[in-house]
C-alpha cells in the first residue's frame, strides 16, 4: 500500500474514477480558449473550423475581460504558447558557437493566427440589392417575420438564403457567402419584387419570354407617351429592361428627359418608377445618403425635374453621372466615424428630366442618352398610375426575367462588336442594343439606326448652343469675303455684345452675368488663337484676324463645312448640297430675326405669327408641318401660354 509524505496510508482509487480523471484531461486537451481573451469556449458555442486545430467564431464572453469579437479559438497548448510569446518575447540561448547568439520565441498561437488570416482571401462588400456571387445572379428582398424584417436573396438557381436575425444563423453570409455592409434599405424604395412571384420562381419553376414581356411594355407606353419615332418607345423598353441587367455592363449612360413643360416627361418617369429595378425617387437626396442607398439597394435613381434641385444636390447628381457610369467607387469621408474615408460602389441606373437643359456642361452629356419630348396639341391626357395592378404583374416578371436571362444578355454584351460608332458612342449604347440583340436583330438593327441619327442630331445641336462655335461662325462671317490674309480689325467687347444676344434674352435676369462671362470667353479665346496679333486701342482690347487663319482654326477642329453649310449628301453634287444648306440656314436666320423682332418683354413670339411668317415670307406649302420640324429640330421651343422662343437646339 502506498504511502503520502506524512505516512499516512493513502487511499486507493476506484478504477471508475481514474477513468473519469483521464477523461477529464482528454477533454481539457481538446477543449478551445479564445486567442484575443483567454476565456474558456464552451464546445457547444457556434465555430467554423480552418485546419490546423484551429477554429474560427465569435466570443460571446460579456463578463469583464471578455471581447465579444470574431476571433480564432485554439487549444490550451497554443493559447500557452501566445502568453509565453507576450510575457517573454525573446528568449536568448547561449549556444557555442564562433559568434553567434541564436534567439528562438514560442510562437505557436500567433502563427495559427496568421496562418488562419492568410488562408482566405479578403473578400469585398457587395450590394444586398443584386449582383453575380459564386456564379449566379441574387436579387435581395425582405421578408416579414412578426415585428422583424429578414434580409434575404434569392438566386438565378432557385434558392433562397436568409439572415434570420440577431444571435442567429444568417445563411446569407454563412451559406451564400454573400460580404454585405448595408442590409437592405427598403424603405427608401418605392416599388419591389412581391412574394408571390418569388415564390412562383422558387418552387413552381416559373418563367417568362423577354420578346412577349418588351412588347408589352412597349405597348403600355404607347399607351400613355407620344413620340415622333418607334425607336423611341423601343429604346425606353429596353432601357427599363436595362435598369434590372445593369451589374453586367462595364459601362452605362444615364437617360435624361429634355422637355418643355406640359410635354408629358413626368409621365414617362412614372412608367420608369412602376417597371424600373428597385425604383428610388426622392426630392431632397442628400450627397452623403445617396451613395449608400446605391450601395445598398442597386436602385434605379429617378429625379422629376432637375432644374428645381438646391445647387448642392445637382452637384451632387451631376458627379454621379460623371463618374459612376462605369464601375468606380465613391470615396466619402464618414463624419460619424472621425472622417475616415469610406468607398461605396455607386454603380446603377439613373434617369432624370428637366426644362432647361445642362447649360455648358460638355463632360455631363458624353455619358447621357437624350430624349427630347414635344408637346403635343393632341396629347393623351392620361396619368400613370403606379400602384396599378398591371405595372405590378410586369414588375414581378421583369425580376423573373433578370434570374432567368441574365447569362444570355451577358454572352450577347461580351460579344456584340458594332460598327459605325466611336468608342465612346459604342460604350454608351452597347448593353441596350446587347439586350436587344436577345429578343431579335430587327430590334438590334432599328435601334442601331435610331441612335447614329440621333447622335448626328446631337452634335449639330450642341454646336448651336456652343459658344466658341459661334464665336468662329461670327469670326468667319466678317472675313469670308475678304483676301486670305486681309486684315480684319475687331474688338472683343463688341464681338462678346453680338454673342450675348445670340445666346441669350437681354431682358432675361442673368443677361447683365452671361454678358460678362461672354467678355472673359472671347478674350480667352482669341488670346488662344496665337495666329493673330492682340493689342490695345483706346483702352480696349482687339485682334487683327484674316480669312486664311479663321479657315485653319475651323478645319482644325471639323467645323468649316458645316460652317459653310457644306454636307455630303450621297447622289447630289457638292455645289447642290452647298446651296441647299445655305438655304436652310438663311430660312433659320430669317426665322431667328423674326423672332428677335417680334418678341415681347418675356422673350416670347406670338405661335400663330410665326406659321404666318413661315407661309408668307419663306414660301413653305405646309407651314405646320416646318413648324413642328423646327420644334422636333430644337431650333424653336414653345411654352404653353407663353408662346414660342428660338432657341438654336
Amino acid at each position: 500500500m502506498s504511502k503520502k509524505k506524512d505516512g499516512t496510508p493513502e487511499k486507493l482509487k476506484h478504477p471508475r474514477d481514474k477513468e473519469a480523471e483521464r477523461q477529464k484531461e482528454l477533454k481539457q486537451e481538446k477543449q478551445l480558449y479564445c486567442l484575443k481573451c483567454g476565456k474558456e469556449i464552451p464546445s457547444s458555442h457556434k465555430m467554423e473550423s480552418v485546419g490546423d486545430g484551429k477554429y474560427i467564431g465569435r466570443c460571446l464572453h460579456k463578463s469583464k475581460g471578455g471581447c465579444q469579437r470574431k476571433t480564432y479559438f485554439v487549444t490550451k497548448e497554443g493559447l500557452k504558447g501566445e502568453i509565453v510569446d507576450k510575457n517573454n518575447p525573446s528568449t536568448t540561448s547561449t549556444t557555442s558557437t564562433t559568434s553567434t547568439t541564436s534567439t528562438t520565441s514560442t510562437d505557436t498561437g500567433k502563427d495559427h493566427l496568421i496562418l488562419g488570416l492568410l488562408s482566405k482571401e479578403r473578400t469585398p462588400y457587395e450590394s444586398m440589392g443584386r449582383g453575380i456571387h459564386n456564379g449566379v445572379f441574387y436579387i435581395g428582398t425582405v421578408l416579414d417575420q412578426g415585428k422583424k424584417q429578414l434580409d434575404a436573396v434569392v438566386t438565378s438557381d432557385r434558392k433562397i438564403y436568409v439572415d434570420w436575425g440577431k444571435n442567429e444563423y444568417n445563411q446569407i453570409t454563412g451559406e451564400f457567402h454573400l460580404n454585405y455592409r448595408f442590409p437592405l434599405f427598403v424603405d427608401c424604395m418605392d416599388y419591389w419584387w412581391s412574394n408571390a412571384s418569388i415564390t412562383k420562381w422558387y418552387k413552381e419553376g416559373y418563367t417568362v419570354n423577354i420578346k412577349d414581356l418588351f412588347e408589352k411594355i412597349v405597348a403600355l407606353n404607347k399607351k400613355y407617351m407620344m413620340y415622333e419615332t418607334q425607336q423611341i418607345h423601343d429604346y425606353t423598353a429596353l432601357d427599363i429592361m436595362r435598369s434590372y441587367f445593369f451589374p453586367l455592363f462595364t459601362a452605362n449612360s444615364r437617360t435624361y428627359h429634355h422637355a418643355d413643360p406640359g410635354s408629358g416627361k413626368t409621365n414617362q418617369l412614372m412608367i420608369y418608377r412602376a417597371l424600373s429595378f428597385n425604383p428610388i425617387s426622392s426630392a431632397d437626396f442628400s450627397s452623403a445618403s445617396i451613395y449608400r442607398i446605391i450601395e445598398s439597394t442597386g436602385g434605379t435613381i429617378l429625379i422629376d425635374d432637375f432644374d428645381l434641385l438646391p445647387e448642392e444636390q445637382k452637384k451632387a447628381i451631376i458627379q454621379h453621372i460623371r463618374v459612376n457610369y462605369k464601375k468606380f467607387k465613391t470615396i466619402r469621408a464618414d463624419g460619424n466615424r472621425k472622417n475616415r474615408p469610406y468607398a461605396y460602389k455607386s454603380y446603377s441606373h439613373l434617369i432624370f428630366n428637366n426644362v432647361y437643359g445642362l447649360g455648358h456642361d460638355k463632360v455631363t452629356p458624353e455619358r447621357l442618352i437624350t430624349i427630347r419630348l414635344l408637346k403635343h396639341k393632341d396629347a393623351k391626357d392620361m396619368i400613370v398610375n403606379p400602384d396599378d395592378k398591371i405595372w405590378n404583374d410586369i414588375r414581378d416578371d421583369l425580376y423573373v426575367m433578370t434570374l432567368q436571362y441574365w447569362k444570355e444578355i451577358k454572352e450577347s454584351y461580351n460579344t456584340l462588336n458594332i460598327d459605325g460608332l466611336t468608342s465612346r458612342e459604342s460604350e454608351v449604347i452597347k448593353p441596350i442594343l446587347a439586350i436587344a440583340k436577345v429578343i431579335n436583330e430587327k430590334l438590334y438593327q432599328d435601334i442601331l439606326t435610331w441612335f447614329k441619327e440621333l447622335n448626328e442630331q446631337e452634335k449639330l445641336r450642341d454646336l448651336t448652343d456652343d459658344w466658341e462655335y459661334i464665336l468662329l461662325t461670327e469670326l468667319w462671317d466678317r472675313v469670308k469675303d475678304k483676301g486670305d490674309n486681309e486684315e480684319e480689325r475687331i474688338c472683343v467687347k463688341d464681338i462678346a455684345e453680338t454673342i450675348v444676344n445670340i445666346v441669350s434674352n437681354p431682358d432675361s435676369d442673368n443677361f447683365k452675368q452671361t454678358c460678362n462671362r461672354l467678355y472673359a470667353f472671347v478674350g480667352g479665346h482669341l488670346k488662344g488663337y496665337v495666329l493673330f496679333k492682340g493689342g490695345l486701342t483706346n483702352g480696349r482690347t482687339r485682334y487683327d484676324i484674316y480669312k486664311k487663319g479663321i479657315k485653319q482654326i475651323l478645319e482644325g477642329k471639323g467645323l468649316f463645312e458645316i460652317v459653310e453649310g457644306v454636307e455630303v449628301v450621297e447622289g447630289v453634287t457638292p455645289n447642290d448640297t452647298k446651296q441647299k444648306n445655305l438655304d436652310q440656314t438663311n430660312e433659320i436666320r430669317k426665322i431667328w430675326d423674326f423672332c428677335n423682332t417680334t418678341k415681347d418683354k418675356d422673350g416670347f413670339s406670338n405661335e400663330k405669327a410665326l406659321i404666318a411668317f413661315i407661309k408668307n415670307e419663306l414660301n413653305k406649302n405646309d407651314p405646320e408641318i416646318y413648324y413642328q420640324h423646327l420644334l422636333q429640330n430644337g431650333d424653336l421651343t414653345f411654352y404653353s401660354g407663353k408662346g414660342v422662343q428660338f432657341t438654336r437646339g
